[in-house]
């Protein structure tokens, strides 16, 4: 399932996922939807490390936190 979300974007930002459509071949809202899987599943594997890191949790649930097998996450 999916749903449309709107957001506003500064000038500089559209100009740069403009640039990202043109280099990639792709619409706008494919190019939207790549750059934001990208940046949460990087932040996923940020938030698995520094709750690791804090002692909150093991090293096979930050994995899970990571969405990531637990060898791909130690090799993060």
């Amino acid at each position: 399932m999916s749903r449309i979300v709107t957001a506003q974007l500064q000038d500089e930002i559209v100009k740069e996922l403009e640039e990202f459509m043109k280099v990639h071949g792709i619409d706008r809202s494919t190019a939207i939807r790549k750059l934001l899987e990208k940046s949460l599943d990087q932040w996923k594997i940020e938030r698995g490390i520094s709750e690791y890191m804090k002692g909150s949790t093991s090293l096979m649930k930050a994995s899970e936190i990571a969405g990531l097998s637990l060898w791909e996450f130690i090799d993060e």
